[in-house]
Protein backbone atom coordinates (compact mmCIF):
# COMPACT_ATOMS: atom_id res chain seq x y z
CA UNK A 1 0.00 0.00 0.00
CA UNK A 2 1.14 3.67 -0.60
CA UNK A 3 -0.49 6.90 1.52
CA UNK A 4 -1.47 9.59 -0.90
CA UNK A 5 -3.05 12.06 1.86
CA UNK A 6 -5.40 10.93 3.98
CA UNK A 7 -5.87 7.54 1.64
CA UNK A 8 -3.85 4.39 0.77
CA UNK A 9 -3.39 3.05 -3.00
CA UNK A 10 -2.39 -0.59 -3.89
CA UNK A 11 1.01 -0.39 -5.08
CA UNK A 12 4.48 -2.86 -5.21
CA UNK A 13 6.38 -0.43 -6.53
CA UNK A 14 10.18 -0.57 -5.31
CA UNK A 15 11.08 2.87 -6.03
CA UNK A 16 8.92 4.51 -3.42
CA UNK A 17 10.34 5.14 0.05
CA UNK A 18 9.61 2.29 2.85
CA UNK A 19 7.97 5.35 5.08
CA UNK A 20 5.29 5.64 2.44
CA UNK A 21 4.18 2.03 2.43
CA UNK A 22 1.19 0.30 4.83
CA UNK A 23 0.31 -2.72 4.90
CA UNK A 24 -2.97 -2.04 6.61
CA UNK A 25 -4.37 -3.58 9.88
CA UNK A 26 -4.03 -7.64 10.80
CA UNK A 27 -4.40 -9.79 13.46
CA UNK A 28 -2.13 -12.97 13.78
CA UNK A 29 -3.24 -16.12 16.04
CA UNK A 30 -0.28 -16.52 18.10
CA UNK A 31 -1.38 -20.00 19.38
CA UNK A 32 -0.72 -21.28 15.69
CA UNK A 33 2.71 -20.05 15.96
CA UNK A 34 3.92 -22.53 18.75
CA UNK A 35 4.59 -26.28 17.23
CA UNK A 36 4.68 -29.55 19.20
CA UNK A 37 8.38 -30.26 18.65
CA UNK A 38 7.46 -34.35 19.14
CA UNK A 39 6.00 -33.77 15.75
CA UNK A 40 6.83 -32.39 11.91
CA UNK A 41 3.50 -30.25 11.33
CA UNK A 42 3.83 -26.41 10.49
CA UNK A 43 2.09 -24.18 12.02
CA UNK A 44 -0.24 -21.70 9.90
CA UNK A 45 -0.43 -18.24 10.55
CA UNK A 46 -3.75 -16.31 8.97
CA UNK A 47 -4.38 -13.20 8.86
CA UNK A 48 -6.70 -10.66 7.48
CA UNK A 49 -5.59 -7.53 6.07
CA UNK A 50 -8.30 -4.23 5.91
CA UNK A 51 -7.30 -1.00 3.80
CA UNK A 52 -9.09 2.19 2.74
CA UNK A 53 -9.14 2.33 -0.72
CA UNK A 54 -9.56 6.30 -1.13
CA UNK A 55 -12.86 5.37 -3.17
CA UNK A 56 -15.65 6.83 -1.27
CA UNK A 57 -14.12 5.96 2.00
CA UNK A 58 -14.90 2.44 1.01
CA UNK A 59 -12.62 -0.19 2.88
CA UNK A 60 -11.46 -3.43 1.62
CA UNK A 61 -10.09 -6.86 3.11
CA UNK A 62 -7.55 -9.07 1.74
CA UNK A 63 -6.73 -12.43 3.65
CA UNK A 64 -4.09 -15.51 3.34
CA UNK A 65 -1.53 -17.12 5.67
CA UNK A 66 2.22 -17.92 6.01
CA UNK A 67 4.04 -21.28 6.94
CA UNK A 68 6.74 -21.90 9.21
CA UNK A 69 9.76 -24.07 9.38
CA UNK A 70 9.57 -27.50 11.00
CA UNK A 71 10.96 -27.30 14.67
CA UNK A 72 14.19 -29.42 13.30
CA UNK A 73 14.93 -27.20 10.81
CA UNK A 74 18.00 -25.88 12.16
CA UNK A 75 19.54 -29.12 12.20
CA UNK A 76 18.53 -30.22 8.75
CA UNK A 77 20.68 -27.05 7.63
CA UNK A 78 23.77 -28.04 9.55
CA UNK A 79 23.48 -31.45 8.20
CA UNK A 80 23.48 -30.42 4.67
CA UNK A 81 25.97 -28.17 5.05
CA UNK A 82 27.99 -30.84 7.30
CA UNK A 83 27.80 -33.65 4.47
CA UNK A 84 28.51 -31.81 1.36
CA UNK A 85 31.07 -29.27 2.47
CA UNK A 86 33.29 -32.30 3.78
CA UNK A 87 32.44 -34.29 0.31
CA UNK A 88 33.67 -31.61 -1.55
CA UNK A 89 36.42 -29.66 0.24
CA UNK A 90 37.76 -32.39 1.78
CA UNK A 91 36.52 -36.44 0.90
CA UNK A 92 36.59 -36.21 -2.61
CA UNK A 93 39.72 -34.22 -3.23
CA UNK A 94 41.34 -37.13 -0.69
CA UNK A 95 39.73 -40.14 -3.48
CA UNK A 96 41.92 -38.68 -5.87
CA UNK A 97 44.93 -38.72 -3.78
CA UNK A 98 44.63 -42.06 -2.42
CA UNK A 99 44.54 -43.22 -6.45
CA UNK A 100 48.26 -42.16 -6.63
CA UNK A 101 49.70 -43.60 -2.97
CA UNK A 102 51.48 -46.99 -2.99
CA UNK A 103 49.90 -47.77 -0.19
CA UNK A 104 47.81 -50.97 1.22
CA UNK A 105 44.49 -48.59 1.44
CA UNK A 106 44.83 -46.67 -1.41
CA UNK A 107 45.26 -48.03 -5.50
CA UNK A 108 42.60 -48.19 -7.45
CA UNK A 109 40.26 -50.18 -4.64
CA UNK A 110 40.97 -47.49 -2.00
CA UNK A 111 40.30 -45.17 -4.58
CA UNK A 112 36.75 -46.91 -5.53
CA UNK A 113 35.67 -47.45 -1.65
CA UNK A 114 36.24 -43.85 -0.42
CA UNK A 115 34.86 -41.78 -3.72
CA UNK A 116 31.74 -44.19 -3.37
CA UNK A 117 31.20 -43.62 0.26
CA UNK A 118 31.42 -39.84 -0.56
CA UNK A 119 28.82 -40.32 -2.70
CA UNK A 120 26.59 -42.25 -0.23
CA UNK A 121 27.20 -38.55 1.56
CA UNK A 122 26.44 -36.53 -0.98
CA UNK A 123 22.99 -37.91 -1.76
CA UNK A 124 22.20 -38.45 1.71
CA UNK A 125 23.19 -34.27 1.75
CA UNK A 126 20.84 -33.93 -1.46
CA UNK A 127 17.88 -35.70 -0.10
CA UNK A 128 18.08 -33.26 3.17
CA UNK A 129 17.84 -30.38 0.69
CA UNK A 130 14.92 -31.70 -1.01
CA UNK A 131 13.22 -31.90 2.79
CA UNK A 132 14.80 -28.35 2.98
CA UNK A 133 12.96 -26.95 0.03
CA UNK A 134 9.40 -28.50 0.70
CA UNK A 135 9.25 -27.63 4.17
CA UNK A 136 10.62 -23.82 4.00
CA UNK A 137 8.58 -21.23 2.33
CA UNK A 138 12.19 -19.38 2.15
CA UNK A 139 13.44 -22.21 -0.26
CA UNK A 140 10.18 -23.91 -2.09
CA UNK A 141 10.63 -21.36 -5.06
CA UNK A 142 14.42 -23.37 -5.67
CA UNK A 143 15.43 -20.31 -8.29
CA UNK A 144 18.55 -19.17 -6.02
CA UNK A 145 22.00 -19.74 -6.91
CA UNK A 146 23.62 -21.88 -4.65
CA UNK A 147 19.76 -24.38 -5.47
CA UNK A 148 20.36 -24.31 -9.13
CA UNK A 149 23.87 -25.22 -8.77
CA UNK A 150 23.45 -27.84 -6.43
CA UNK A 151 20.93 -29.90 -8.46
CA UNK A 152 23.30 -29.26 -11.10
CA UNK A 153 26.50 -30.65 -9.82
CA UNK A 154 25.34 -33.27 -7.69
CA UNK A 155 22.71 -34.99 -11.16
CA UNK A 156 26.35 -34.36 -13.12
CA UNK A 157 28.06 -36.19 -10.53
CA UNK A 158 26.01 -39.42 -9.79
CA UNK A 159 24.91 -39.69 -13.87
CA UNK A 160 28.03 -39.50 -15.72
CA UNK A 161 30.83 -39.52 -13.46
CA UNK A 162 30.89 -42.85 -12.32
CA UNK A 163 30.44 -44.27 -15.60
CA UNK A 164 33.26 -42.37 -17.37
CA UNK A 165 34.91 -43.68 -14.57
CA UNK A 166 34.63 -47.09 -15.40
CA UNK A 167 34.66 -47.08 -19.33
CA UNK A 168 38.41 -45.16 -18.05
CA UNK A 169 39.40 -47.99 -16.06
CA UNK A 170 38.12 -50.65 -18.89
CA UNK A 171 40.25 -48.81 -21.48
CA UNK A 172 43.27 -48.35 -19.25
CA UNK A 173 43.28 -51.96 -19.07
CA UNK A 174 42.51 -53.10 -23.06
CA UNK A 175 45.36 -50.58 -24.21
CA UNK A 176 47.95 -50.36 -21.46
CA UNK A 177 47.66 -47.06 -20.75
CA UNK A 178 45.13 -43.66 -20.12
CA UNK A 179 43.19 -42.67 -22.94
CA UNK A 180 40.39 -39.45 -23.71
CA UNK A 181 38.21 -41.03 -21.95
CA UNK A 182 40.80 -41.36 -18.64
CA UNK A 183 41.32 -37.10 -19.49
CA UNK A 184 37.87 -36.67 -19.50
CA UNK A 185 36.72 -38.30 -16.47
CA UNK A 186 39.54 -36.77 -14.77
CA UNK A 187 39.37 -33.11 -15.66
CA UNK A 188 35.35 -33.51 -15.42
CA UNK A 189 35.74 -34.86 -11.95
CA UNK A 190 37.81 -31.49 -11.48
CA UNK A 191 35.55 -29.53 -12.65
CA UNK A 192 32.77 -30.77 -10.62
CA UNK A 193 34.86 -30.60 -7.44
CA UNK A 194 35.37 -27.04 -7.76
CA UNK A 195 32.34 -26.07 -8.36
CA UNK A 196 31.19 -28.19 -4.96
CA UNK A 197 33.98 -25.71 -3.03
CA UNK A 198 32.16 -22.81 -4.66
CA UNK A 199 28.78 -23.87 -4.12
CA UNK A 200 29.57 -24.54 -0.53
CA UNK A 201 30.19 -20.29 -0.62
CA UNK A 202 26.79 -18.91 -2.29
Amino acid sequence: MVRRGAFYIPSISRGILIRAHFLGNFKVQMPLTNTNTTTSTMPTIAFTNTYNTGTGGTEQQSSGSADSEPANFDSLVAAHAVLLGVAFVFAFPLGMILLRLPTRFAGLNGHRIWQLITVVAVLAGFIIALIMSTSSPLYRSTNQAHQILGIIVISLMLLFQPLLGILHHYMYKRIGRRTTWGWIHISFGRVLILAGMVNTCL
